[in-house]
């Protein structure tokens, strides 16, 4: 586990073949871009609530 942000990681540690994701990884990436696909209820009036409590109009 990583005790820090890892976006304080060195560049490189990204590209090295010890820490890349493999077949063991399918799983968490399929859970993963099923949650980001997933259908979330919203308002029916065509508004979202955006980021500090402001109105944002949704695109249809």
């Amino acid at each position: 586990m990583v005790g820090h942000p890892v976006w304080f990681c060195p560049r490189e540690r990204w590209r090295d073949e010890q820490f890349r994701l493999g077949a063991q990884h399918d799983v968490l990436r399929e859970a993963i871009g099923s949650e980001l696909d997933r259908d979330v209820p919203g308002p029916v009036d065509g508004t979202a609530v955006a980021p500090f409590g402001e109105t944002a109009a949704v695109a249809a």
